[in-house]
């Protein structure tokens, strides 16, 4: 937890620029459990840190076949 505090928070508008994706999408993303955040309040409101961002594209990530 005490990591989470040293981080840097991104909003959605700043995780879904540096993703290259819509905040429509950055936010679908979260429903469906696909990316991490921390939810802050009723509304939601959502914050993303550099690991939440990491651990999203290394599960997107297509290694190349062996040829």
């Amino acid at each position: 937890m005490h990591d989470l505090i040293e981080q840097a928070k991104l909003n959605t508008a700043e995780a879904a620029r540096l993703l290259g994706l819509s905040t429509v999408t950055v936010r679908e993303l979260v429903r469906v459990g696909a990316l991490g955040c921390i939810q802050l309040g009723q509304r939601p409101l959502y914050r993303f840190t550099r690991n939440h961002i990491d651990e999203y594209l290394q599960r997107r990530e297509v290694r190349p076949r062996a040829a």
